[in-house]
């Protein structure tokens, strides 16, 4: 684990409501107040029933929604002010997010070659030594290159596509992964697999890992640290 004091990310005061309805709107309060700090190199259990705010706090991480207050701090640099798109797009190079259904995680009509061909060419990535690169990342997660590339979606399992997005995310050189329900629908003898590859894999790149769940078991197996919520705030 890296030994450096400084943090890769800093949550202050966020706040998120939703608002429904337009004569009479009606305001839900999802997430109020949050405050946390993650190292560099470390996995964060983020734990808390359905509804505790959890998955919002990983959907603002990700800029898939917009906090009603607060700030969120990468590198020092407040990404809740960032509008640029090359800017957004560099931060996606770095932070990046799993999520609960592998299975939709993925255009169906695309094999696993040309998804990964196109992370290279939507980010930029130098095309010489592509190859060399996607077998090795397969190889890292325990999945065979050859049978893999040349596969749809539907033709491999949920595990095996987990390990595809977690092999997406080093093909990038992803420094923080937003881990939400990881293993919620994977069968028991697949899930311990995935959850002890994914913390070999943080202590081997330093990479870090908010890993958002309900289970109170999985989050003190796999975390450095856990954070608990309910009803929208940190207890």
């Amino acid at each position: 684990m890296s030994k450096s004091h400084a943090p890769l990310m800093t949550i202050e005061g966020l706040t998120k409501i939703f608002r429904s309805g337009v004569f009479r709107p009606q305001y839900t309060v999802a997430v109020k107040d949050v405050s946390f700090t993650i190292k560099p190199g470390t996995v964060l259990s983020l734990i808390g029933e359905s509804g505790s705010g959890k998955k919002t706090i990983g959907k603002l991480i990700l800029k898939l929604i917009k906090p009603t207050a607060g700030h969120i701090y990468y590198k020092g640099k407040d990404i809740t002010q960032v509008k640029d798109k090359a800017e957004i797009k560099d931060y996606y190079r770095s932070v990046q997010g799993i999520f609960q259904d592998p299975f939709a995680t993925f255009n169906p009509l695309y094999r696993v070659d040309r998804i990964f061909d196109l992370i290279f060419i939507s980010f930029g990535y130098d095309l010489k030594d592509k190859d060399e690169k996607i077998h090795r990342v397969l190889e890292e997660v325990n999945l065979v290159p050859e049978r893999t590339l040349g596969k749809f979606p539907h033709q491999l399992s949920g595990g095996q596509l987990q390990r595809l997005l977690i092999a997406r995310a080093l093909l990038m050189d992803v420094q923080l992964l937003i881990a939400d329900e990881l293993i919620s629908m994977l069968d028991a003898s697949t899930r311990v697999g995935v959850l002890n590859l994914l913390v070999e894999i943080c202590k081997q790149k330093g990479m870090s890992v908010l890993f958002i769940t309900h289970d109170l078991n999985l989050g003190y197996y796999i975390s450095d640290y856990t954070l608990i919520m309910y009803q929208g705030r940190l207890v």
